[in-house]
């Protein structure tokens, strides 16, 4: 089954493609089936990689037993980082905001120490809203929103619905801080500080919903 995020893999892992794709379109449908394709996605890839490498396996073992073998983890890249906290301090009439990292709050010492302690809240928010940008230009998404505003029946067309995920930037800068807010916390599920930088890790099928929000008004003004 073809995909939106999953077709990157068809042409060396087809199955992996396969699998990603039905738990991709069982999403919304059916929650449990696509938790199973998705597991199944994860023992697949598992043994990929060991067969590519060639790494040593205990006999007749698990799939948490394949995880956790040594020579499985030796290859493994480390998740390394901790939580940040939004802070603030204020020197005179001016308050600086950043976000700390827990490891500083807690007083311990950093898995890290390539990564950075405190950041500018400034770099942190842009850093979020350039990804969300970018996000909402990708062809990718732009037939997921269309697709999902459809099984829902909501009556939108394709071209207004292109047109609002186009213009979402010019609409961004009319938002109240409240609203921005609002809606970085429904599409932006974590953002990890690593010592190479910011990964943003954002909720695509939460795009649906903004954009269902953003041009309900629109649908409103055309009907009156």
């Amino acid at each position: 089954m073809k995909s939106l995020n999953f077709e990157i893999l068809r042409d060396g892992w087809p199955e992996l493609a396969g699998l990603g794709g039905f738990a991709e379109s069982y999403a919304h449908a059916d929650p449990a089936s696509a938790l199973v394709k998705l597991r199944l996605f994860g023992e697949n890839l598992t043994k990929d990689i060991y067969r590519e490498l060639g790494l040593p396996k205990p006999d007749l073992p698990t799939f948490v037993d394949l995880l956790k073998n040594d020579a499985f983890i030796a290859i493994t890249p480390k998740v390394t980082g901790a939580a940040m906290t939004p802070s603030s301090t204020k020197k005179g009439a001016r308050r600086y905001r950043y976000y700390v990292s827990m490891d500083v709050i807690k007083n311990r010492e950093p898995s890290d120490a390539g990564i950075p302690r405190r950041l500018p809240a400034d770099l942190v928010e842009a850093a979020v809203v350039t990804e969300l940008r970018r996000v909402m230009r990708a062809p990718s998404i732009t037939a997921q929103v269309i697709a999902h505003l459809a099984r829902e029946g909501h009556a939108f067309a394709e071209a207004d619905v292109i047109s609002a995920l186009q213009t979402f930037e010019d609409v961004w800068g009319q938002l109240f801080p409240a609203e921005q807010t609002r809606i970085v916390q429904l599409l932006v599920r974590r953002v990890t500080v690593t010592s190479e930088g910011l990964v943003i890790d954002v909720r695509t099928d939460g795009v649906s919903g903004v954009m269902r929000d953003m041009m309900a008004p629109r649908k409103k003004v055309a009907a009156e």
